[in-house]
Formats: structure tokens, sequence, C-alpha cells
């Protein structure tokens, strides 16, 4: 396992090169480590084998994402069964080589894809086909992240484009955790009551197409237990402020109940660290 944080590598990869077995690695995180990119691009270099990565997570701000995207589309190109692939980049054009992607469906457990682009960073959003690859394909996924178009919020009113996502996500039948990381109306603020109500609706939503998918499937109940809106990168002090909002479906109802409830937690997803079930219900837990 390799774990830097801010460490500057530009000018001296050969170092880390030469300090680890590239092809036997099996974990690598990178949270805003300058020239990490060349290091990247180097790892393809050093070595014809496969390499051994099964989690790959990179975080680079104020790096540049076009760079960036070329050493991680050849990375991921380049590992035979990753099952962790957590991205978050500035200054990015375009999402990763889905290709690439796809490639390790049958072990992918964990996607998240978070690419800022501009002077004044808006997500890139991946297109509804390219969402749909994902989820018809990569159907081992237990946490999902991506952004969304921004979606009208109206009063008992969800748009298709939304109802859309969410049949799409619902094809995943081993999903647990969902966020969305980008808002239902475009850019993050302060809620009154109303939107409260219609984007509890739009998680409801999700878990109700969830459930309906898994019953016609296979006649069980669905898997996703949590759906969260916004970005998770937020200080620890703004828990409960409305940054954020997260949405649990708890494992048990109430008797008499046809269901069980959808609540909202001021809790953040990144708390869920692994999308295990059992990691879940101790999330779930810590609530009751």
């Amino acid at each position: 396992m390799l774990d830097l944080c801010r460490i500057p590598m530009k000018g001296n990869h050969a170092y880390w090169i030469s300090a680890i077995h590239i092809a036997r690695l099996e974990e690598l995180r990178l949270f805003d480590c300058e020239g990490s990119d060349d290091f990247l691009a180097a790892m393809t270099r050093v070595t014809s084998e496969k390499l051994s990565l099964q989690k790959l997570q990179v975080h680079g701000e104020g790096i540049d994402g076009q760079t960036y995207l070329k050493a991680i589309d050849k990375i991921i190109d380049r590992c035979s069964g990753l099952q962790s692939i957590m991205i978050e980049l500035e200054s990015a054009t375009r999402m990763p080589n889905l290709a690439g992607i796809l490639k390790h469906a049958a072990t992918l457990r964990t996607l998240s894809i978070c690419f800022l682009q501009g002077l004044n960073p808006e997500e890139i959003i991946p297109c509804i086909d390219d969402l749909q690859q994902i989820c018809r394909t990569c159907q081992a996924l237990r946490q999902f992240s991506c952004a969304f178009p921004p979606t009208p919020l109206a009063v008992g009113a969800i748009s298709p484009n939304w109802c859309e996502f969410a049949r799409t996500i619902a094809m995943l039948p081993h999903l647990i955790t969902l966020q969305t990381t980008t808002w239902p109306n475009g850019p993050q603020r302060h809620w009154g009551e109303e939107n409260r109500l219609c984007i509890e609706a739009l998680a409801r939503s999700v878990f109700q197409e969830a459930e309906s998918s898994a019953l016609s499937r296979s006649n069980t109940h669905a898997l996703l237990r949590l759906v969260g809106f916004g970005s998770c990168d937020i200080p620890d002090q703004s828990w409960d402020c409305d940054f954020q909002m997260t949405f649990i479906r708890w494992t048990q109802k109430a008797p008499g109940a046809d269901a069980a409830p959808i609540e909202r937690v001021s809790r953040h997803t990144w708390m869920v660290e692994e999308p295990e079930s059992e990691v879940l219900e101790r999330f779930i837990n810590f609530h009751i």
C-alpha cells in the first residue's frame, strides 16, 4: 500500500518508483501530491506486467486535470481487477475513459468520480448513456458517487430526467450507497422547507425504483440503504447545515407499516467508509 498526502513528487517520482514494487502494489492513494501525474505515468512504463492494484484513490487540487487524466486512463487500463476507483480532480474537461472502467466490471465495488472544470468550477456530468453502460455492466457495485444534471424542484412532481436516473441506478442489484455530488437544481444554497421536501421526494423515488427492480428481478428487497446529495468535502462543523443531505432507508419497519421508513440524517456519506452492509448497519445504529 502507498498512501501519500501533500507530498511533493515533482521531479523525484523515480525515487518512489524505485522504493516500491510497482507490479505488486495493491492500494494507491494520492492526495494533493504535486507531480503525482508524472509518478502515475511512470508506473505504466517501468514494467510490462499487469498491475495488481485493487484500490485507486486520487485527489488533485490545483493540479493539471488533463495531464492527470491521461495517466489515470493508462493506470486503469493496465490493472487486472480494480475493486475501488475514487477520483476527484480539478481543471478536467472530460470524464475518464469509460471502456477502461468497464474492464473491471466483475471486480469493481466502489466507483466515485468528481471532476471540476473551469475557473468557476462546475462539475462534469456524465451523460445518461454512460451511466446506463456503467449500471448495466458493473453489476457488483456497492457504492456509487457521481454528478447529475440540475433537476427542477416542484412539489408533487419529479422531472423525467430524474426518473430515468432512478431507473438507471435501479439496474445495480448490490448497490448500498448512492451519492449525487451535485444539488438537484444547481449550486448549493440554503433551502426552505418546501425544497427540502422536494429533495426528499427525489431520494424516495430512487429507493422505490430500486425496490421495484429488486422485487421483479429476484423477488427480494433492494439493498440500497443510503442516498446522499451534495459534496461531502465540507467542514466538520457544517454537519447539520444544508451543504449536504443524506437519506437512509431503515432496515426494520414498524409493526403494521407497509415499508421501512426513509429519513434524513445529519451525517455525511463519507462516514460510511466501506460499502459492506454490516458497516452500514453500524452507521444506522449510530442514529437510533
